[in-house]
C-alpha cells in the first residue's frame, strides 16, 4: 500500500498548534515540547546594593546614637557655615579659571606666599581638620562614646629630641617612643585668669580592660596656659606600645576649668602600670559641670627598644610581648603500599 507522505505532512501541519507559553515567576532556561526554549520571566525589580544591605543589618536609631557636642559652640549657625563654604568654593573655582595663574604655574613662575597661606589655613581650616581626623581615627568614640567637641584653638605639642630639633605632634603623625622620652612642650592661647587641665592617655594599650586607658600625663589647675606652673597629678611616662600590638593612639586633651579643682583622688599610689588605669568617660562624667574640652592633639607610636628599657627601669616589671602562634605544618603519615589508597582522603 502506497503511503502519501505529502498528505500526511499537510495533516500534521494543520493539526499542529503552538504550545501555550505561561509566564513563570522563576528565572532560568526550561525545555518544553517541540524544541522550544522558555526563558523564565519575573516582574522587574531593583535589587539592593551592598551598602544598602549592610545598612539594613547595622541600622541604628539616629536619635539614640546621635553624636552630642560637649565642647564650646563655634558661635556660627549652620547657615553661616554653609555660606562660608560656598564662598570658599566660588573663590577656588574662579582661581582655577584664571588663565594668568595657569600660565605662570606652567612656566614655573608662580610665587605663593606660604606664610600667608598657613595663617589663612590656621584661621579657617585647621580646627575642622583636627576634629575630622579625630573622628576618622575613632578618638572621640573611644574617649567619650557618642560625644565629640570642636577644638577652639590649636594645641601645640612638641617633644624635645635634640638641642636643635623638636618632634611636633600634629593629627595622627607617627612618633617613635625614643623621640618622646621626656615631657613635651605645650603652648596654647589663654587668658591670664583662666585655669586648664591637660591629659595624655593611651587608648590602645591597657592589658586587662579593653575599655580602659593608661594615663601618661595629668596636670591640673594650669594657670593662664603655663603648664609648668600647673599641679602635676600623674608624672609623665613615655609611650609604651607593646611589642606585637601595632600602632597605639596617644591623645592630648585640654579641658577648660570653671574653678580650681581637687584631683587628689587620681594620684597613683605606686609606680606600677596598673595604678595608671584611667577611664575618660567616668572622669568627664564626674566633672562635666566644671570641665569643658577645648582642644586636642594626638599621635601614633609603635614599639622600639626604649619600651623595653622603660618597663625594666621605670616600671620595674617584665615587658609583656605578643606574638602569633603558627599552627604546625601538617604532614600526611606514611603508608605501606599507598597505590591502592585514595589520594584525597
Amino acid at each position: 500500500m502506497a503511503v502519501n507522505f505529502r498528505s500526511l505532512l499537510l495533516k500534521s501541519r494543520l493539526s499542529w498548534q503552538p504550545p501555550v507559553i505561561h509566564r513563570a515567576k522563576h528565572v532560568g532556561l526550561g525545555r518544553i515540547r517541540y524544541g522550544w526554549d522558555l526563558i523564565g520571566w519575573r516582574e522587574p525589580e531593583i535589587l539592593p546594593s551592598f551598602e544598602q544591605r549592610v545598612g539594613e543589618q547595622t541600622h541604628q536609631d539616629p536619635e539614640v546614637n546621635r553624636f552630642i557636642n560637649i565642647g564650646f559652640s563655634s558661635g556660627k549657625s549652620r547657615r553661616e557655615l554653609r555660606q562660608a563654604e560656598k564662598e570658599q568654593a566660588a573663590i577656588l573655582k574662579d582661581v582655577r579659571k584664571d588663565p594668568a595663574l595657569e600660565k605662570a604655574a606652567r612656566h614655573h613662575k608662580l610665587n605663593i606666599p606660604l606664610n600667608d597661606v598657613r595663617k589663612q589655613w590656621e584661621s579657617q581650616g585647621e580646627l575642622s581638620q583636627i576634629s575630622g581626623a579625630a573622628m576618622h581615627y575613632g578618638i572621640f568614640r573611644d574617649l567619650y562614646g557618642a560625644a565629640y567637641f570642636v577644638p577652639q584653638f590649636p594645641l601645640r605639642v612638641s617633644f624635645p629630641s635634640t638641642a636643635d630639633y623638636e618632634t611636633p605632634v600634629y593629627r595622627g603623625n607617627l612618633i617613635s617612643p625614643s623621640d618622646a622620652l621626656t615631657a613635651p612642650t605645650i603652648t596654647f592661647p589663654s587668658a591670664d585668669d583662666s585655669l586648664w587641665t591637660l591629659l595624655m592617655t593611651n587608648l590602645d594599650g591597657h592589658l586587662q580592660d579593653t575599655d580602659a586607658e593608661y594615663v601618661h600625663w595629668f596636670i591640673g589647675n594650669i594657670p593662664g596656659g603655663d603648664v609648668i606652673k600647673g599641679e602635676t597629678i600623674v608624672d609623665y611616662l613615655q609611650p609604651i606600645p607593646l611589642r606585637g600590638t601595632g600602632f597605639h593612639r596617644y591623645c592630648f586633651v585640654l579641658y577648660h576649668q570653671s574653678k580650681r579643682m581637687d584631683f587628689s583622688d587620681f594620684k597613683p599610689n605606686s609606680k606600677s602600670l596598673r595604678s595608671r588605669t584611667f577611664r575618660t568617660p567616668e572622669f568627664y562624667r564626674g566633672f562635666q559641670d566644671e570641665l569643658t574640652p577645648a582642644s586636642m592633639a594626638f599621635f601614633l607610636a609603635e614599639w622600639d627598644d626604649s619600651v623595653t628599657k622603660c618597663f625594666h627601669k621605670t616600671l620595674d616589671q617584665s615587658e609583656p610581648a605578643f606574638s602569633y602562634e603558627h599552627k604546625p605544618i601538617y604532614h600526611t603519615p606514611q603508608r605501606k603500599y599507598p597505590q591502592t589508597q585514595p589520594f584525597n582522603l
